[in-house]
């Protein structure tokens, strides 16, 4: 008789488990969606992957690629390589390779989003198949293959590419990625075909930017000198571009050109530097910051000098930030910069003031302000908020809940968790994938 109840309950149970299984949603949404992938149209699998990018959804990659493999259809090849690209994702290296070597017989989108690809996962076997499209000159594809050849390339790659801006006629643009790509390999041996151009009168302000930046990159110290006196040119853009590119390198007569270009009439110039100095965590600097946090004309200069307080993270730099924070005639758009600053130095110090802030906004209908503000709040890391998760996970609001549901994951508050289970019943699928990750689950 005992025997027999067993057998009965573990029945029972396989049945319930099995039962439970044909009823989850997104087992059940998984399973319809690959059978799109072995047996659907071209514009099927486009509207699926178009699907699968607003859920920032993974678990169909494999079945994607696979298909990719040998599916020949063209807009599908380029659907799937640019969801590919845009995730950084490997594994269609070798459809991608295999377009570059067949590029005769291949459509130029399939080739263009091939190149794409071989850039965003930087694969370093595209380097031949690379040269030869530059070697071509096919105006088609040439540009695109000197932007890859900068992610995929080396040093003896950084040599060709030199030798080809040399000793050929180029188009801007071709010229433009060449440069670019000398700064992505950052291989010093292009320093001097660089700085020949800032030094070359006859260089446009284009050429000299594009210089600029790959120069910052390869932060070679020959490269200085050319460097600072490009902060004399007359074109504002370059000298902006020549701060930007200071912020690679170390010492006095650097930090004395940073702080500087603080007085530039050009207002992308002060930009820069407050971003450099940011970025150099430049003590200097406060002052600087201080004075164009508060009295700067541009609003771009002011966010750009709050941040720079920010990743400075002093005591002295957070109180000038908490005291424009605290002002209510501080723009909108301030009081949120100066709050992810806060929250991200010192959020247990802070965190009381930006959520009494934030429920003002919400009282006074500011809700730019008051969406800006929780936004920030939801993704702060701290022990002291699992009340204000209650209040978000318990709002009406989807968006609150959302909120809530992101402060649970990030901070794995264990009391919570009746409400986000709560919030099972009739959610949507992006909404479920959410409460599942603030289970655990």
């Amino acid at each position: 008789m005992k025997k027999w109840v067993l057998i009965f309950v573990i029945s029972l149970l396989s049945v319930t488990i099995a039962g439970a299984e044909e009823t989850d949603p997104i087992a059940t949404q998984n399973a319809s969606r690959r059978d799109t992938i072995r047996y659907g149209t071209d514009a099927e699998l486009l509207a699926l992957i178009g699907v699968l990018e607003n859920e920032e959804n993974t678990s169909l990659d494999a079945d994607l690629i696979a298909l990719l493999k040998n599916a020949g259809g063209v807009k599908f090849v380029d659907a799937v390589f640019a969801y590919l690209t845009k995730g950084k994702k490997e594994g269609g290296e070798n459809r991608a390779l295999q377009i570059l070597q067949n590029r005769d017989k291949e459509a130029n989108s399939n080739i263009d989003s091939a190149l794409q690809y071989l850039s965003s996962v930087k694969n370093k076997k595209a380097s031949t198949a690379l040269r030869e499209i530059l070697e071509t000159e096919d105006a088609r594809f040439s540009t695109a293959a000197a932007r890859a050849l900068g992610a995929c390339g080396n040093e003896e790659d950084a040599d060709y590419l030199v030798k080809y801006g040399k000793e050929r006629t180029l188009t801007d643009a071709l010229t433009a990625e060449i440069i670019y790509s000398l700064g992505e390999i950052k291989s010093k041996r292009a320093t001097d075909f660089l700085t020949g151009i800032l030094s070359n009168p006859d260089s446009k302000s284009s050429k000299k930017i594009g210089a600029l930046e790959a120069l910052g990159k390869i932060a070679d110290q020959n490269s200085l000198e050319p460097i600072l006196d490009s902060l004399r040119d007359l074109d504002a853009n370059v000298r902006s571009y020549a701060v930007t590119a200071l912020s690679s390198f170390s010492g006095n007569k650097t930090e004395k050109a940073l702080i500087e270009a603080f007085r530039d009439s050009y207002y992308k110039v002060r930009i820069a530097a407050a971003k450099a100095a940011g970025e150099r965590k430049l003590a200097e600097a406060i002052p600087y910051l201080k004075f164009r946090a508060e009295r700067d004309e541009i609003v771009s200069v002011k966010e750009a000098a709050l941040s720079a307080l920010g990743s400075i993270g002093s005591g002295e730099a957070l109180e000038i930030i908490f005291s424009l924070f605290s002002e209510k005639k501080t723009a909108d758009r301030l009081r949120i910069t100066s709050a992810k600053a806060m929250l991200e130095k010192a959020p247990d110090k802070y965190i009381t003031a930006v959520i009494a802030a934030m429920e003002q906004a919400k009282a006074e209908k500011k809700m730019l302000l008051y969406h800006g503000l929780a936004k920030i709040i939801s993704m702060t890391k701290t022990p002291n908020l699992e009340e204000q998760t209650r209040r978000f996970l318990s709002s009406n609001d989807t968006i609150d809940k959302m909120y809530g549901l992101d402060l649970t994951i990030l901070n794995r508050y264990e009391g919570v968790k009746e409400l986000v289970r709560a919030l099972e019943k009739g959610a949507n699928t992006a909404l479920l994938r959410k409460i599942k990750l603030a289970l655990g689950e």
